[in-house]
């Protein structure tokens, strides 16, 4: 028999855009896109050939600028998160940009320089270092009735082809959904004890994906790039069980232009577009659909639980001010809309088996 303690609430998806630095000497769009801190805001100005101009204003959460750290963002966005795991609630956090917009930098960085580690090795810290203060007051207090164990996964989408990169085996992964929401059969899950073992095995998913996308000429950044803790909180005394999860997904950065790819590769693009699934369902969610099309991708599905669903979830928008002024507009809307999605947040504060 399983009882369990529950509680929810509700909460709108976060979205903090990120603005990419420039490398060239002049932004080429520094007329067309106008970033305001104060408010918030990024105004897109259009001007037309007969002289006359258009402006669009979106509102966002919190905007970062060129000069902001790995650590700014990680306090503001992504450190209430890694606490609320301890609480037993799951979130998704989400990299959204086009190509070649940073977000593979702000997720994962360079774990080489403490100054440039990403989310992923910021969080791993934060959840050891909780651990540590756990026992240390366990131990204080001459009580061990917790247990305390972490698990990682790496895996990728590409093409709806769902892949572990835990191993090399090259099977497409299916997705089965039960009581505890979406799963993902056969996939690979490594218990961590401490930060080492932890970018060990990160570091293993990251090689083996470099290894496939050089060996089969894959578009690396036409692909999902998702990395999954999972916390599970056993408490001995009570006979309860609490798990939760952390999701950190790349998103792939699928362009409007398909100049520079062959035919093939063009309409491959265009059949398995994540993004525009991605967005097909954010606008069925802020419209109050009936029907949410979460099945039409398997990226949806995996992500469904922060897309109107029980867990936390948070966009960071790697914005890229250098690119075309139709691509900055089209992303812009799509993270405009995502704030209007609202989460039912539920979580389990004690599961107990009888």
């Amino acid at each position: 028999m399983i009882s369990t303690d529950q509680q929810s609430f509700e909460e709108f998806i976060r979205v903090i855009v990120r603005q990419k630095p420039q490398i060239l000497t002049q932004n080429v769009n520094e007329d067309q896109v106008v970033i305001n801190q104060r408010d918030n805001s990024i105004t897109l100005s259009n001007k037309f050939n007969d002289g006359t101009s258009k402006t669009q204003t979106f509102y966002f959460d919190t905007i970062f600028n060129e000069q902001s750290s790995q650590q700014q963002i990680y306090n503001n966005a992504v450190s209430p998160l890694v606490n609320s795991l301890f609480c037993g609630i799951s979130s998704t956090i989400w990299a959204f940009g086009q190509a070649c917009s940073g977000k593979r930098y702000t997720l994962i960085g360079n774990h080489q320089d403490e100054q440039s580690q990403g989310i992923v090795y910021r969080a791993a810290d934060h959840i050891f270092s909780k651990f540590k203060h756990f026992r240390e007051s366990k131990e204080e207090q001459k009580e061990q009735d917790e247990e305390f164990k972490v698990y990682v996964s790496v895996y990728t989408l590409y093409q709806e082809i769902l892949e572990d990169m835990l191993t090399n085996e090259g099977e497409d992964l299916k997705i089965r959904e039960n009581l505890n929401g979406i799963q993902i059969e056969n996939l690979t899950k490594i218990c961590v004890s401490n930060q080492l073992e932890f970018f060990k095995v990160l570091q293993k998913g990251i090689h083996q994906n470099l290894i496939n996308v050089t060996q089969r000429s894959l578009l690396q950044s036409r692909q999902c790039f998702f990395i999954e803790i999972s916390i599970l909180k056993i408490n001995k005394t009570l006979g309860t069980e609490q798990i939760s999860c952390l999701k950190i997904v790349k998103f792939s950065g699928i362009e409007e232009r398909y100049n520079k790819l062959n035919l093939q590769q063009a309409l491959q693009i265009k059949q398995y577009n994540p993004i525009k699934n991605f967005s097909n369902v954010i606008y069925a969610l802020s419209e109050n659909n009936a029907h949410v099309p979460y099945r039409d991708s398997k990226l949806t599905r995996l992500i469904q639980g922060a897309l109107g669903g029980n867990q936390r979830g948070l966009m960071i928008y790697n914005l890229n001010t250098q690119l075309e002024y139709e691509q900055i507009q089209c992303y812009l809307r799509i993270a405009s809309r995502v704030q209007q999605v609202r989460n039912n947040i539920f979580f389990i504060k004690k599961q107990s088996y009888a």
